[in-house]
């Protein structure tokens, strides 16, 4: 699985390169995450962020998000800081710890914080895609799509579609009972309502930016995987 994931993000760096003409700084970020991956990371915690990755940077480049060759730097880094540092601490977290029970909550934890990111990178890409009524989370009244706090039911609808083929991918191949299935998606979506709500409030009136939103809200979804599991 290794194998064919190293060939993939080689593949997708040479595009990013290539077509986007990313910034040679950017490049040897990418590279060192994946050589990171590549090193520490178990099968299971390798194929999370690939699979996360790769929904989540299809959802961007359909939604026309990484059109501007200025995003992709700024997604590749700042925004992949604030959302995938939890599940990177986790990873790591897991080479240095020798008890199997912790070993396998600390998996889950990664699985959790990039389904919730998933969760909110989809809702946010889909409910903007298509054109659908958007309304706000607290009023309840109409609002303006990809305005902070909006919810649609398009975008709902597209973050379970996402959260199920992630989890559905780990049930086959990793064994991932149906019980901690239903745990962490149901994380994943009170992480991305909690997103919704932070974005109507702290992020509206300038207290936090997106990325840290995102991050606060992943934190969140893997404390209440930990007080459910």
């Amino acid at each position: 699985m290794k194998i064919l994931c190293i060939i993939i993000t080689a593949i997708m760096d040479l595009c990013l390169k290539v077509v986007y003409k990313m910034q040679n700084k950017t490049l040897f970020f990418c590279i060192f995450i994946e050589l990171s991956a590549i090193l520490f990371f178990t099968d299971l915690q390798f194929t999370a962020f690939f699979l996360c990755f790769i929904l989540v940077g299809i959802l961007k480049l359909v939604s026309g998000r990484l059109r501007k060759k200025s995003d992709v730097s700024e997604y590749l880094i700042s925004n992949f800081v604030y959302s995938a540092g939890l599940p990177l601490i986790f990873s790591y977290l897991h080479c240095f710890i020798i008890q199997k029970e912790m070993q396998s909550t600390l998996n889950y934890l990664v699985i959790c914080s990039l389904a919730a990111l998933i969760a909110d990178t989809a809702s946010s890409e889909v409910g903007q895609w298509f054109k659908c009524k958007t309304y706000s989370i607290f009023s309840l009244k109409k609002t303006v799509q990809g305005m902070d706090g909006g919810v649609s039911l398009n975008g709902f609808i597209g973050s379970v579609i996402c959260i199920i083929i992630y989890l559905t991918i780990f049930t086959i191949f990793y064994n991932l009972n149906f019980q901690n299935f239903a745990l962490i998606f149901f994380a994943s979506e009170i992480s991305n309502l909690a997103d919704s709500i932070l974005g109507a409030t702290v992020q509206k009136k300038g207290y936090l930016n997106n990325e840290q939103v995102n991050f606060v809200a992943i934190l969140l979804s893997n404390v209440l995987f930990l007080l459910l599991y």
